[in-house]
């Protein structure tokens, strides 16, 4: 088997510096051109360190073609400072960042968008609780603590890496203990009783996942984050408030 590191690396040529730059003339790969496929990764959603990656890598493959002699011409190189490390072009920390207002529109939907219970219950995960991700689609009932007074706990332990296919440890490599809001507690015993039963046919285990999907196979499978994503941005645009990652 390949490593993750060597899967990562066949998936971004196979999936982005391939299609983009693949039987290009040396003379077409310009600023502009290098520039554009920058701003198409970003709004597809990759992470800067992704996008900068990436670029490292096609950086690398010049190299490497001009040493082998395949290529005798300068190459264009981008602006300094055109891959900043942890931000996005136009990125605005107060667009990106939810007000109160926002929040509760998010966790007290008008009827009219259309939010399932579920997805629902997994934007009160992230908004009350948050939780990465990951950390909510890899989360089981048995991780709900009800002894704790006045307010319940939750165990986060691990993480679903969609990458690896696996649970794993959270990225911060430590168990911590999150408090429940009282509304993300009271969702979480109506979702427990009635509604995961409701959607799935029968009552849940301990060892259920709070948050699954039924894959092709008929199987309880872990959330895919793309399409959580898509979701997410269209239930925003029904909302009426701005897109954001």
């Amino acid at each position: 088997r390949s490593s993750p590191s060597v899967k990562d690396a066949v998936s971004a040529v196979e999936c982005w510096i391939a299609p983009a730059f693949g039987g290009l003339k040396a003379n077409k790969l310009t600023a502009p051109r290098i520039l554009a496929w920058r701003d198409a990764m970003l709004r597809a959603g990759l992470a800067p360190n992704s996008v900068r990656a990436r670029y490292a890598m096609l950086r690398a493959a010049v190299a490497h073609a001009q040493m082998d002699g395949l290529l005798d011409r300068q190459w264009a190189e981008v602006p300094r400072g055109a891959f900043p490390k942890g931000t996005r072009p136009g990125f605005d920390a107060e667009l990106e960042t939810m007000s109160l207002k926002e929040l509760r529109a998010v966790l007290f939907p008008v009827a009219t968008a259309g939010i399932t219970t579920q997805r629902l219950l997994l934007y009160t995960l992230l908004g009350a609780a948050g939780l990465r991700e990951g950390e909510a689609f890899d989360l089981t009932f048995d991780r709900i603590d009800r002894r704790w007074a006045p307010l319940w706990q939750l165990t986060i332990s691990s993480t679903w890496s969609r990458r690896n296919k696996r649970s794993q440890k959270p990225k911060t490599k430590r168990v911590r203990k999150v408090p429940l809001h009282p509304l993300l507690a009271r969702r979480l015993d109506e979702w427990q009783i009635a509604g995961w039963a409701l959607a799935f046919g029968r009552a849940p285990t301990g060892q259920d996942l709070i948050l699954p999907r039924v894959n092709a196979k008929g199987e309880h499978a872990r959330l895919d984050d793309t399409r959580v994503r898509a979701r997410w941005h269209r239930d925003l645009v029904q909302l009426e408030l701005t897109e954001r990652r």
